[in-house]
């Protein structure tokens, strides 16, 4: 398989197995009824976004003179199926 592959699985593995603090962005500036909303009202969500943050973060210096056009394509692409596995959950 290919190292994207396996650098997303990681990240995935590492956010799932995290316990931080608060999420990585500004609660006051996300849109009521989005899924940052849902994240900034519970504990355990705000937690796995911050993790998920410092590893990507962590990935992105590594990656940076490797491919970081493909890094953040393949961010963008994780965030919208996220958005839309969410979506479809919250529709009766």
């Amino acid at each position: 398989m290919n190292k994207h592959f396996y650098l997303s699985a990681s990240l995935l593995l590492v956010a799932v197995s995290a316990m931080a603090q608060g999420p990585s962005f500004d609660c006051s500036k996300v849109e009521k009824g989005s899924i940052e909303e849902l994240v900034c009202q519970s504990d355990e969500l705000s937690a796995l976004d911050r993790q998920m943050a410092e590893v990507y973060s962590a990935a992105a210096k590594k990656a940076i003179y490797e491919h970081p056009p493909v890094l953040k394509a393949e961010q963008r692409g994780w965030i919208k199926g996220l958005d839309f596995l969410l979506c479809t959950e919250m529709v009766p």
